[in-house]
């Protein structure tokens, strides 16, 4: 029997998964965490500072009301400039969140160039031995 013939006895499956639009505003929305926990120690409002007036109302009332539709790609990508992420950050799948990797990836670009200098320094002296 057709779904649009089954009548009543068609329901959809309760167990769906989210749309690809509903799973990145949900990955933004982790990464958003994230972010707040490695590089503002837990202090949302630092982040609302970075953002704005305006941007950052709309953050800030997305946090507190864990409204979706508030989390654009405009305010993914100035959530990103302002905080010196590589561009498409907050919406990558970052799996370990305690890793070196995803820790060194929340630094700024400044902070990035800094670590670099040092660990090429370090492997420059261990090559040296």
């Amino acid at each position: 029997m057709w779904p649009e013939k089954a009548g009543a006895h068609f329901k959809k499956n309760q167990h769906q998964k989210p749309s690809t639009t509903k799973r990145l505003v949900l990955r933004r929305r982790k990464n958003s965490e994230l972010l707040i926990q490695l590089r503002f120690d837990g202090d949302v409002n630092r982040l609302i500072e970075l953002l704005g007036s305006q941007q950052g109302n709309i953050f800030g009332k997305a946090w507190l009301t864990g409204k979706s539709d508030r989390f654009t790609d405009k305010l993914a990508k100035r959530i990103e400039a302002v905080c010196g992420l590589d561009r498409g950050w907050i919406d990558m799948n970052h799996a370990l969140p305690i890793s070196l990797a995803t820790k060194i990836s929340v630094l700024d670009a400044t902070e990035r160039g800094a670590l670099e200098t040092l660990t090429d320094a370090l492997l420059h002296q261990n090559q040296s031995r």
